[in-house]
């Protein structure tokens, strides 16, 4: 089971973004959702409750399973629209 935490500076990006923690944690929890690991780094998009299409950055800690989430962004009309195309092709995470 993964764990995510949020430090104040992620806080504070999220807010300046105008995304809750609550958001974040939508998109990392409920399927469907696309991963894209790179090295230490986790790149998760999906939706959340609202239906907003969102990204979210995570760095993994020393122990595995367990990341530090550094920020979030609202995708844009194109970025969306791909990823519910990878969605709907089934390759939902």
């Amino acid at each position: 089971m993964e764990t995510y935490s949020f430090d104040e500076a992620a806080y504070d990006k999220l807010g300046i973004s105008g995304i809750t923690w609550q958001s974040v944690l939508d998109v990392l929890t409920v399927p469907p959702r696309i991963r894209q690991p790179i090295g230490a780094v986790l790149r998760v998009a999906g939706q959340d409750r609202d239906g907003r299409w969102l990204v979210v950055v995570l760095i993994e800690e020393k122990q595995d399973d367990t990341y530090t989430v550094v920020t979030a962004r609202e995708l844009d009309d194109h970025e969306a629209a791909a990823i519910a195309r990878l969605l709907d092709e089934g390759t939902d995470q």
